[in-house]
């Protein structure tokens, strides 16, 4: 795989200690971070960064995870940008409507960072190959 280093990662949840548990991690992979604490401004951040990845919480107010995953996937400049959705809920029900709306991955909280860079990673890789 290529690595992280010099990539963009949108990190959107209304928990700033999540963002910065995320941020942190990814940053000390060498990406740039950008931070979204609701669904509007990940939303407005996605289509003027253009990010190579995004991880995206599901429970978020504006709009939530749900809404800004399905708008990214109609829009055709920004369909192909990886997402990974995450959430409280281990809901099976909750994990296949994000998956359906689009996500390519879906990870429930508490979660590790490590799998969470590993699975980001993982997803720019996949993209650059396509």
């Amino acid at each position: 795989m290529s690595g992280l280093k010099d990539k963009t990662l949108l990190v959107a949840d209304d928990d700033p200690d999540i963002r910065k548990l995320v941020a942190t991690a990814a940053r000390r992979q060498g990406m740039r971070v950008i931070e979204a604490e609701d669904g509007e401004r990940a939303l407005r951040l996605i289509r003027e960064e253009m990010p190579d990845a995004v991880v995206l919480d599901v429970m978020m107010p504006k709009q939530d995870g749900r809404d800004v995953c399905r708008k990214v996937r109609i829009d055709h400049a920004t369909k192909n940008i990886p997402i990974v959705m995450f959430t409280a809920k281990e809901d099976q029900a909750d994990r296949l409507v994000g998956l359906e709306l689009g996500a390519d991955d879906y990870i429930a909280k508490p979660f590790k960072i490590d799998m969470l860079m590993r699975r980001v990673e993982y997803l720019i890789w996949k993209r650059s190959e396509k």
